[in-house]
Parts: structure tokens; sequence; C-alpha cells
């Protein structure tokens, strides 16, 4: 699924503190090519068709997955063709677009809708999957997300965002350093290509090294200075220190994309 321009947006402004706006009513449109970052090509039925019923939140692979479990019915094709994509709406007419994605087949092999002219098109339960990945974005907040989607309010804007240094960090493995989280400051959000990033405004600054680990190449992102929930892990170049050195990010050195 591609994460439309609107919700990279929303992700950036939760992330610097701004409220997610109120969950959706979701509808699902067709498109004859790829909607891309903003919703083009969609194909004109008589109208969007709202949905509400979704399936379990599950781990496939490197990302987390939502089916519509429900039918969607499109009636009354506005001509012959195929539909290779869907997308999704916060309103029926208009709106924001939200995202979309490619039909696929059981073996994930491309596998357009196709439709002869005033005729309905039926597309079975289970067929759309909203999914975002977990390898930069934490399934807590990930989760979040896919249940805004279906209808739940994302959880309150962080108030601060704490990082702490790490070593190969991945979201469950890792080795963090022995030192207390710090605050991040984020500057205004930056267009980089099909991406919205926000970088740190003021220099990362650690406390003083008393232990190993001595080498940093990751960065783990929290919304509490201590527990709290892991949002987004950062990686770059492997950075070595010694015993009594402080390790520190300059400023805008920190990019997240979202």
């Amino acid at each position: 699924m591609t994460q439309s321009t609107y919700l990279r947006n929303q992700d950036a402004n939760w992330v610097k503190g701004t409220a997610y706006p109120a969950a959706p009513t979701v509808y699902i449109t067709l498109h004859t090519a790829d909607p891309a970052l903003t919703g083009a090509n969609e194909l004109a039925f008589n109208a969007r068709i709202a949905v509400s019923v979704f399936g379990a939140i599950t781990t496939v692979g490197n990302t987390r997955e939502m089916p519509v479990n429900e039918t969607i019915t499109f009636t009354n094709a506005p001509s012959t063709g195929t539909a290779p994509y869907w997308g999704a709406w916060d309103s029926l007419t208009g709106g924001n677009f939200l995202g979309g994605g490619i039909f696929v087949d059981d073996t994930g092999t491309p596998d357009p809708i196709t439709f002869s002219i005033t005729e309905s098109v039926v597309i079975n339960e289970g067929t759309i999957r909203f999914a975002y990945a977990i390898d930069v974005f934490s399934i807590y907040f990930v989760d979040a997300k896919l249940n805004w989607l279906a209808g739940t309010a994302m959880p309150t804007a962080p108030t601060n965002i704490y990082a702490i240094a790490g070593f190969n960090l991945t979201m469950t493995t890792g080795t963090e350093a022995v030192l207390p989280r710090e605050l991040v400051s984020w500057g205004s959000i930056i267009t980089i290509g099909a991406y919205k990033r926000i970088r740190n405004s003021v220099d990362l600054v650690f406390d003083s090294l008393t232990e190993p680990p001595l080498s940093f190449n990751s960065l783990r992102f929290y919304d509490a200075i201590t527990a709290g929930n892991l949002l987004f892990i950062g990686r770059g170049k492997q950075k070595n220190y010694t015993v009594g050195q402080q390790p520190s990010w300059l400023t805008t050195r920190i990019n997240v994309d979202f």
C-alpha cells in the first residue's frame, strides 16, 4: 500500500505534537492506473463505496496488514476496461486521498479487475488490505494508524520525543547505550521527493559514556523519557567513542522520512 501525501503530512505533524484528524469513514475507489500520492486516475463509477468492516491486524513479512472484511460492489461501469489499482478516501466526493494499492492474486501476482460497460464490479471480502511496513516505524505506531482507518481515534500526539543511541538497533534487537534518553527538537517539515521529512533542529547530545557499548550506528525514538512507546528507529554511519565522551548528532543530521 502506498501512503498518500496527506497522511505523510499527518504522521510528521503528529510526531511533532499536532493531533491527528478525527477517524474517517473510508471510501474505496477503483483506478485505471497508479493513484500515486494524490489519488490520480480514479474511475468514475456511480459512487465511491464506504467500508466499515475490517479484519484483525496481522504481521505479514515486514508489514502489518488489515483486510477489508466485506464485499464491495460498484455498479454501472462507465466503460469497458480494467482497474489494476484501488484507492481509499475520507469522503464520498472530493476529500483527502488516504492511499491505495494494486490488486493481486493469492501468489502476489498483479490481478487487475476487468469489466464491461454498465456491468457491476464485485470485490470479494479480504481482497483489499491496508498495510504498512514495520522496518522503520514500530508496531505501536503502525497499528495506531490502521486502527484509525478502521474508526478508532489516533492516540494523543506525543508531547515530546526522546532518543537513545544504540548499535545495530531494530524494533526488537540490538544494544542500547547505558545512558538516559535525550529530548529531540524537530524543525519544520520539508518535502524530499515523495516523502515528508523532519530533522533535528538542535544538536542531540547524550551524557558521557561510562561503559560499553562505545560504538553507535542507530537511534530509537520513544514518546517518554522512560518506558513509553517505541515509535520509530533511525540508522546512520557508525560512530566510535571512548569512555568519558558524549555521543552526539549535530543539527539536521537526524532525518525521519514519512
